[in-house]
């Protein structure tokens, strides 16, 4: 949990499909979502409509095929004092 007391899940290809009803479903149940992928287009979308709605959630452009890209999402998330309770 963060300081705050939130849960954080991270869900991958969380812009459409299962990973967005995933995504979904853990903002509704209360957690700080972060959205995953590789097209930041529909990366924003998915982010902008989730947040109008009232949900906490923040997206990440990453390609988790490089692992360079992993390692900087892991360093990101130490940065910002996030400790993940969820990963999907």
């Amino acid at each position: 949990m963060t300081p705050s007391g939130q849960k954080q899940v991270l869900v991958t290809g969380a812009t459409s499909g299962i990973g967005l009803a995933t995504a979904k479903k853990f903002a509704t149940a209360g957690y700080e979502v972060g959205i995953l992928s590789e097209n930041s287009g529909q990366l924003a979308y998915v982010v902008e409509e989730l947040t109008q709605a009232g949900f906490s959630v923040y997206g990440l452009h990453v390609d988790l095929s490089k692992p360079e890209q992993v390692t900087g999402l892991i360093d990101r998330l130490e940065a910002e004092g996030k400790s993940l309770d969820v990963l999907v």
